[in-house]
């Protein structure tokens, strides 16, 4: 893929500690000290070939980030082979199954975390009775192992809480921000539209002005008819809604597809996954990004061809694909980088990245939000 001239790539990524802690850059800092540690113990100890094993045992807890099935499988079955180890065998991988359960705790991946508790805790008592068979100290080793992980069960979860709660104060502050802008809105610009109609259905009234004149005030009492739907819009924002209410993203996603269509799109819009991933500012972001995306439909396609928005969802992200038609038009630099400015700016906090490029005759809008990361 080509950027299009004028128009390239825009990327908005995060930084600093929350990303450090929320991402899974966290897992892997002490994936790799745990490394480090077995190899330095390792050496001390004179273990030879022991630490290698450790430090696979590290290496495989550190690829649950990006791979949480096959690395978690393959750390659970390693960790199994642990169990044909000499007596008194000089390890460390025993530790490594407790770097996941924390990362996925913490990035409030709630299911990859139950069945890592699950297969880790299985294969870690049998370790721990490797070690005391037949001794009373098993019961003792098993209740260690059960109460460390416990504690980094209630440390993921006391974070993931603490996320969502400065989620919620973001959310509550931008409510409260496009509550102002709405009275705003209205004190102004709605009410010297309301004064210009009102003139110029008096003047259409009394016989003055022409199809101009009737053109102008037409497109005044839409301008009108628009901005009175935006305020709506704005105080009716409910970033904190539960479940329960209906979802702002399928009304966007529905009212695209309605514009695209009655303006000569023939228009499909495909939703993949569980919507109630979606925490409000990022249902909130996908809505303004589908707007933009018609918008730009719109503005520079290709009328009667074929429009395709996709939006796929699931526990680590959420990314939303737009395909249109432009021909050998490029879209107008100076309007679309505004747009997509402006989506940029709202992606950011959210960790999101955004690329629009042209392949031939089409164009591509790519929209990712990581979820569960957001600061």
């Amino acid at each position: 893929m080509v950027p299009v001239t004028g128009l390239p790539a825009v990327r908005a990524r995060r930084s600093g500690l929350s990303t450090l802690l929320a991402n899974g850059r966290f897992d892997v800092v002490l994936a790799g000290a745990l490394a480090v540690l077995a190899v330095s113990l390792g050496g001390f100890r004179d273990a030879g070939w022991f630490v290698l094993l450790d430090v696979t045992a590290a290496v495989l807890a550190g690829l649950t980030v990006r791979w949480p099935r096959w690395a978690g499988v393959s750390l659970g079955l390693l960790l199994i082979g642990y169990l044909f180890l000499p007596d008194n065998a000089p390890t460390m991988g025993e530790y490594a199954p407790l770097i996941p359960i924390l990362g996925t705790g913490m990035r409030g991946l709630r299911r990859q975390r139950a069945w890592m508790v699950a297969g880790f805790g299985i294969v870690l008592a049998g370790l721990t009775y490797r070690d005391y068979p037949d001794d009373p100290l098993f019961f003792l080793g098993v209740l260690v192992w059960a109460v460390l992980i416990g504690v980094l069960w209630l440390i993921g979860n006391l974070f993931t809480a603490y996320r969502r709660a400065q989620l919620d104060a973001s959310a509550y502050t931008v409510l409260q921000e496009r509550l102002v802008l709405a009275r705003e809105l209205h004190d102004t610009s709605a009410r010297t539209l309301a004064r210009v109609l009102l003139n110029a259905q008096r003047a259409e009234a009394s016989g003055a002005g022409g199809p101009a004149f009737e053109e102008l005030t037409a497109g005044v009492r839409q301008a009108s008819e628009e901005l009175r739907r935006s305020l709506n819009l704005l105080r009716a924002a409910e970033p904190l809604a539960g479940p329960d209410r209906d979802d702002p993203f399928l009304i966007a996603a529905e009212k695209a597809r309605n514009s695209l269509e009655l303006r000569g799109f023939p228009a499909s819009i495909t939703i993949d996954g569980d919507l109630s991933l979606l925490p409000g500012p990022v249902r909130s972001t996908l809505s303004a990004a589908l707007g933009e995306a018609v918008a730009n439909v719109e503005r520079h396609g290709l009328a009667d061809q074929p429009c395709a928005i996709s939006v796929r969802v699931n526990e680590r992200e959420a990314v939303v694909v737009v395909m249109n038609e432009v021909g050998d038009r490029h879209p107008e630099p100076g309007r679309a980088r505004l747009g997509l400015v402006g989506l940029t700016e709202r992606l950011s906090p959210l960790g999101g990245e955004l690329e629009a490029q042209q392949e031939g005759s089409t164009w591509l809008m790519h929209i990712t939000i990581p979820l569960n990361r957001t600061p």
